[in-house]
């Protein structure tokens, strides 16, 4: 019902929205609209996305999107600020990636115009699928054509995800034990989460004693920062017809973390997608591995397997938790589903890691 009415606040001011989207891009980019048409109203919750089409005066057509935070329908004062550092982030990362030569295989989303009174963050259409959707169609038992181009698809992602770091890189130092991810308090929030799912005690003992016996090592550690995109999900990585990588949702973009939390987090998205039917997890570990050798081609960090095994066991934990979290608004018998096959993994797969 609460997702319903933050709906209801977009399509209502929809009208005031295009007018300030016209003035915007008339004012700071020159373009003369002769028409403009809402073709897409993004109504999933979680998601404020509006698609639009416009006729300028010359003849030429573009499509847009408009983002919107949900910060927006909480705090609005807030929002605006969160949409305006969004827009400003996309500008920096869009100037980095243009700096190499490959540019036309990696980017991001190119921002257009920011929207100071509605707060939202105007990019440019980018015409390609999410990685989310590749995925799901090939990761199957079936013998789909086509898995030659997936497992370059992901060598890809890697690629650009050492691109993003070397862009973001700050000579800045963080000590390990600064780490929130690796604070007492979060491990045992999330563990508590985990308590609820049903997870067997043997499996959180054996897993909470593994994070305690490496914390000290990983905590000692001396980092350098690196941009963490904080949400570095399938559905945030768009690829194109000719295998370009374009990242979109800088929304909760950071530089205070280092290369093993986005690496980490994107082995254990990928791992999650074990929960769908029908999914081959020799698949997803074949996947996982061209990811990883796409980055080590790309990047001039070290990567120690060990650390990074204990990064993908703690994202585990938290990504379990969330995924308990986010099912409480379900369908119950879904809800069900879903958590018990999330059990199911993370039980095998930290059980392999620990071993």
């Amino acid at each position: 019902m609460q997702e319903k009415i933050k709906m209801n606040i977009i399509a209502e001011n929809i009208h005031d929205i295009l007018n300030e989207l016209e003035k915007e891009l008339s004012k700071k980019l020159l373009w003369k609209i002769s028409d403009k048409r809402v073709i897409y109203l993004e109504k999933k919750p979680g998601n404020k996305l509006v698609k639009i089409k416009i006729h300028l005066a010359d003849g030429r057509k573009k499509v847009i999107w408009v983002k919107f935070n949900k910060a927006l329908f909480i705090d609005p004062e807030r929002g605006r600020e969160k949409g305006q550092r969004e827009y400003e982030t996309l500008q920096q990362l869009n100037a980095g990636f243009n700096h190499y030569e490959d540019k036309k295989r990696f980017g991001v989303l190119k921002p257009l115009v920011f929207l100071p009174v509605s707060g939202g963050v105007v990019t440019e259409n980018f015409p390609g699928r999410t990685l989310y959707k590749i995925l799901l169609k090939r990761c199957t038992y079936l013998n789909i054509p086509g898995w030659a181009e997936l497992t370059d698809c992901l060598c890809n992602c890697g690629q650009w995800l050492a691109r993003l770091h070397q862009i973001t890189l700050q000579r800045k130092t963080i000590k390990g034990d600064e780490l929130d991810l690796l604070q007492p308090e979060a491990i045992e929030r999330d563990f508590t989460l985990l308590r609820k799912i049903g997870l067997e005690r043997d499996t959180l003992r054996r897993v909470g004693h593994y994070l305690e016996e490496h914390l000290h090592e990983v905590k000692s550690l001396t980092l350098d920062e690196v941009g963490h995109h904080s949400d570095l999900s399938f559905r945030n990585l768009l690829v194109g017809p000719k295998g370009e990588i374009i990242g979109s949702d800088f929304e909760n973009f950071r530089v205070s973390s280092w290369s093993f939390h986005s690496l980490a987090l994107f082995l254990v998205y990928l791992q999650t997608l074990a929960k769908y039917p029908l999914i081959a997890p020799t698949k997803i570990r074949n996947l996982g591995q061209a990811f990883l050798k796409g980055y080590r081609s790309n990047i001039c960090f070290h990567i120690d397997k060990k650390i990074l095994n204990f990064f993908e066991v703690r994202y585990m934990t938290l990504v379990t938790a969330n995924e308990m979290a986010l099912a409480k608004d379900r369908v119950r018998i879904c809800r069900w589903i879903i958590l018990k096959r999330m059990s199911q993994i993370f039980r095998r797969w930290v059980n392999k890691k620990i071993r």
